[in-house]
Protein backbone atom coordinates (compact mmCIF):
# COMPACT_ATOMS: atom_id res chain seq x y z
CA UNK A 1 0.00 0.00 0.00
CA UNK A 2 0.90 3.82 0.01
CA UNK A 3 2.49 5.53 2.62
CA UNK A 4 0.60 4.11 5.99
CA UNK A 5 2.36 5.38 8.61
CA UNK A 6 4.66 2.62 9.30
CA UNK A 7 2.34 -0.11 9.48
CA UNK A 8 3.63 -3.43 8.12
CA UNK A 9 2.82 -4.22 4.54
CA UNK A 10 0.32 -7.62 3.64
CA UNK A 11 1.89 -10.29 1.88
CA UNK A 12 5.12 -10.46 3.56
CA UNK A 13 6.58 -7.48 2.49
CA UNK A 14 9.35 -5.70 4.14
CA UNK A 15 7.90 -3.60 6.63
CA UNK A 16 9.47 0.05 7.76
CA UNK A 17 9.57 1.02 11.35
CA UNK A 18 10.45 4.04 12.79
CA UNK A 19 12.36 3.66 16.46
CA UNK A 20 9.84 6.88 17.43
CA UNK A 21 6.69 4.70 16.65
CA UNK A 22 8.14 1.84 18.26
CA UNK A 23 9.18 3.50 21.70
CA UNK A 24 5.14 5.05 21.53
CA UNK A 25 3.95 1.72 21.26
CA UNK A 26 5.75 0.49 23.58
CA UNK A 27 5.46 2.78 26.12
CA UNK A 28 1.84 2.83 25.21
CA UNK A 29 1.51 -1.23 25.85
CA UNK A 30 3.34 -0.43 28.97
CA UNK A 31 1.75 1.99 30.41
CA UNK A 32 -1.82 -0.58 29.69
CA UNK A 33 -0.05 -3.32 31.62
CA UNK A 34 0.75 -0.82 34.66
CA UNK A 35 -2.81 0.46 34.76
CA UNK A 36 -4.34 -2.99 34.75
CA UNK A 37 -2.42 -4.86 36.88
CA UNK A 38 -2.86 -2.04 39.60
CA UNK A 39 -6.46 -2.64 38.95
CA UNK A 40 -6.48 -6.45 38.67
CA UNK A 41 -4.85 -6.28 42.14
CA UNK A 42 -6.13 -3.63 43.89
CA UNK A 43 -9.72 -2.47 42.55
CA UNK A 44 -10.73 -6.45 41.26
CA UNK A 45 -8.69 -8.33 44.04
CA UNK A 46 -8.17 -10.78 41.30
CA UNK A 47 -4.60 -10.73 39.64
CA UNK A 48 -6.25 -13.28 37.45
CA UNK A 49 -7.94 -10.06 35.49
CA UNK A 50 -4.75 -8.38 34.29
CA UNK A 51 -4.97 -9.48 30.68
CA UNK A 52 -9.21 -9.47 30.25
CA UNK A 53 -8.69 -5.44 31.89
CA UNK A 54 -5.45 -4.61 29.65
CA UNK A 55 -7.88 -6.14 26.30
CA UNK A 56 -10.30 -3.71 27.44
CA UNK A 57 -8.53 -0.58 28.23
CA UNK A 58 -6.66 -1.09 24.73
CA UNK A 59 -10.47 -1.63 23.20
CA UNK A 60 -11.48 0.87 25.09
CA UNK A 61 -8.78 3.60 24.28
CA UNK A 62 -8.93 2.46 20.21
CA UNK A 63 -12.85 2.68 20.40
CA UNK A 64 -12.44 6.35 21.86
CA UNK A 65 -9.29 8.14 19.96
CA UNK A 66 -8.74 5.85 17.00
CA UNK A 67 -6.59 8.26 15.41
CA UNK A 68 -4.13 8.71 17.69
CA UNK A 69 -3.40 5.35 18.21
CA UNK A 70 -3.29 4.49 14.37
CA UNK A 71 0.13 6.14 14.16
CA UNK A 72 1.79 3.73 16.40
CA UNK A 73 -0.07 0.78 16.04
CA UNK A 74 1.75 -0.68 12.87
CA UNK A 75 4.90 -0.13 14.57
CA UNK A 76 3.30 -2.07 17.28
CA UNK A 77 2.82 -5.13 15.28
CA UNK A 78 6.29 -4.94 14.29
CA UNK A 79 7.41 -5.03 17.29
CA UNK A 80 4.75 -7.65 18.69
CA UNK A 81 6.21 -9.80 16.12
CA UNK A 82 9.99 -9.26 17.09
CA UNK A 83 9.46 -10.03 20.34
CA UNK A 84 7.12 -13.25 19.37
CA UNK A 85 10.05 -14.45 17.14
CA UNK A 86 12.79 -14.25 20.36
CA UNK A 87 9.69 -15.70 22.35
CA UNK A 88 9.80 -19.11 19.85
CA UNK A 89 13.60 -18.80 19.66
CA UNK A 90 14.38 -19.20 23.41
CA UNK A 91 11.82 -21.36 23.75
CA UNK A 92 12.67 -23.81 21.20
CA UNK A 93 15.94 -24.10 22.84
CA UNK A 94 14.68 -25.52 25.89
CA UNK A 95 12.47 -28.78 23.98
CA UNK A 96 14.16 -31.96 24.58
CA UNK A 97 16.92 -33.37 21.59
CA UNK A 98 15.18 -36.38 21.85
CA UNK A 99 11.09 -37.23 21.57
CA UNK A 100 10.14 -38.25 24.94
CA UNK A 101 8.75 -41.73 24.29
CA UNK A 102 5.24 -42.55 24.18
CA UNK A 103 3.23 -45.60 25.13
CA UNK A 104 2.57 -48.92 23.13
CA UNK A 105 -0.42 -48.17 20.57
CA UNK A 106 -2.64 -51.03 21.60
CA UNK A 107 -4.33 -53.03 18.61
Amino acid sequence: GGGGGGAPEEGGGEAKISVYEAGLAVAFSSVVCLVSSALASRVVGRPGTLIPLATLITVALATIAPKRLQSFSGAGEGVALLIMQFFFATGASNLPLSPSPSPPLST
